[in-house]
């Protein structure tokens, strides 16, 4: 399972059903998570904590619809030794089918033909999408 996240981090991560009555899964807290086609995984760790299979994912041995954060974050993108610039910060962020969400607009999509990220604002594609806590990714700059 997930180590315990350096002092101060405070990215939760909330995993639903698409039936409120379902119970949900916290796992956390982190610095950063990373997503990519296969799955996630948290801080600097190459483990993947939920993987994504079918539209939703699958933790613990359960299917789980929607994803959310419980903290203030900025998004970036990574491929091998490139990435982009921080974009946020926003309120509020959610990854659904496929889509995710900054402040209840879509931000970026996860293009299934190649297994890559679309960041809309762009319209680049990246392999990974990085979601960091706000005042973690403030104290490393």
């Amino acid at each position: 399972m997930h180590r315990a996240a350096p002092k101060g981090a405070l990215l939760n991560l909330i995993f639903s059903h698409v039936h409120p009555i379902s119970s949900q899964k916290a796992l956390g807290p982190f610095n950063r998570i990373s997503l990519s086609a296969d799955g996630m995984r948290g801080d600097a760790s190459p483990t993947v904590l939920a993987s994504y299979v079918n539209h939703q994912w699958h933790l613990e041995g359960l299917d789980y619809f929607r994803l959310d954060c419980t903290s203030q974050v900025s998004i970036h993108f990574e491929r091998s030794r490139e990435g982009s610039g921080r974009y946020g910060p926003f309120e509020r962020f959610s990854a659904v089918n496929g889509l995710a969400y900054g402040d209840d607009r879509v931000v970026a999509f996860l293009d299934s033909r190649i297994d890559e990220w679309l960041y809309y604002d762009s319209g680049y594609h990246w392999p990974m999408m990085v979601i960091s806590d706000l005042r973690s990714a403030e104290a490393q700059r």
